[in-house]
């Protein structure tokens, strides 16, 4: 069976230092006193991989990136980065181990959708495994693989390693077991489960098995009434009482297709649209990251935009020799010749920057109200 491996789990962020683990490509064993970090690197990988809680200690405050590396099973790489607090995930085709604000090969929720355009769906599809079923029940009911379904089988934490209950599996109770068998399966043959339709638990068929034996009793009862001796005309007025029943129930019969008819379009309508917002939320989810990468880009045009401000009197004052704005030579150079260029130099970076800052302020709104539309859709 194919598999990735994990190379280095990154934390980022401007003017902090880069703090990383790399891992061994076969086996990683990381130990240490309590409160020294173990649970936030586990937690941190399994943010990355789809998690929905965030990693947090004191340390960890201002890091505005989260990187995770991944070698693929063909050996090229492929780095995860996902902000603190995130929703989506964007996917890198390359080894980054540092504060990135390159464009993504890929972005995909953190949580999985229907649209499968999710990080469980994501790198499933790398291991060919993006249409595996497992088994969910005794009853034989199945359904698709999960990433989380392999993940805690690689990253085992010392606190369910004393367990009583095995590591391969991630909760209690006989459905977790029968997942776990399913999944372990998978793992040691590479078989999986055939697709099935969805079977009757325990509770369902206890009541079929209550209606049959209603059934079973108005029979009996149809049939004690029958067997008794009456005269033609109790069977006239029997039979046609019968037979206003079943107009009855054909009345109710009809009615309640009608009804029927129209929960089943009214559902066709719902199923239309839940498609239409996922492909919205997608769209929404790419925008976002475009439009961050945009924001960061405006950011670092501002600090560069500062810097060249507060560069530009030095430059001008202590260079002797040709003019560094305009190239003049000495003697065709005028009085408070440097110190004008200075302020044009001054006041082209001000309009510069103004301008900068009105696209970032107009960029924030925009991001702001995607957001709004990403919790809208979220929800």
């Amino acid at each position: 069976m194919a598999n990735f491996t994990l190379t280095h789990l990154t934390y980022a962020g401007a003017g902090l230092p880069t703090a990383s683990v790399e891992f061994d490509p076969k086996f990683t064993v990381i130990y240490g006193s309590s409160n020294t970090g173990k649970t936030f690197l586990v937690d941190s990988i399994d943010y990355m991989l789809g998690g929905h809680v965030r990693p947090s200690i004191p340390r960890a405050e201002g890091y505005g990136q989260i990187l995770l590396g991944l070698l693929l099973p063909d050996g090229r790489p492929l780095t995860l980065v996902r902000k603190p607090g995130g929703k989506s995930i964007h996917v890198h085709q390359a080894d980054l181990r540092e504060l990135s604000h390159a464009t993504p090969d890929a972005i995909v929720s953190a949580r999985r959708i229907r649209s499968r355009r999710d990080i469980s769906h994501y790198l499933l599809s790398k291991l060919g495994l993006d249409d595996t079923y497992v088994r969910t029940n005794e009853g034989g009911n199945t359904e698709l693989l999960k990433l989380a379904d392999l993940t805690h089988l690689s990253v085992v934490t010392d606190t369910r390693m004393i367990d009583p209950n095995p590591p391969s599996q991630r909760t209690r109770g006989s459905a977790a077991r029968t997942t776990a068998r399913s999944v372990m399966k998978l793992m040691l043959t590479g078989e999986d489960e055939p697709p099935a339709t969805k079977l009757p638990n325990a509770a369902q068929r206890r009541v079929q098995r209550g209606k049959i034996n209603l059934i079973d009793s108005l029979a009996l009862d149809l049939h004690a009434k029958l067997s008794r001796d009456q005269t033609p005309d109790e069977l006239r007025d029997q039979l046609a009482r019968l037979e206003d029943s079943l107009n009855n129930m054909a009345r109710s019969l009809a009615s309640e297709s009608e009804q029927q008819a129209r929960i089943v379009a009214d559902r066709a309508h719902l199923a239309e649209t839940d498609a239409e917002l996922e492909a919205r939320l997608g769209e929404v989810l790419d925008l976002l990251g475009r439009f961050d990468t945009l924001r960061q880009q405006y950011e670092t045009d501002l600090a560069r935009l500062e810097m060249v401000s507060e560069a530009g009197n030095l430059l001008g004052y202590f260079q002797v020799g040709r003019c560094v704005f305009c190239g003049a030579d000495p003697e065709h150079q005028q009085a408070h010749h440097g110190h004008q260029e200075t302020t044009q130099l001054h006041e082209a970076v001000l309009v510069e920057s103004a301008k900068t800052h009105s696209l970032l302020a107009d960029l924030r709104l925009t991001i702001q109200g995607l957001e709004g539309q990403r919790d809208e859709l979220a929800e």
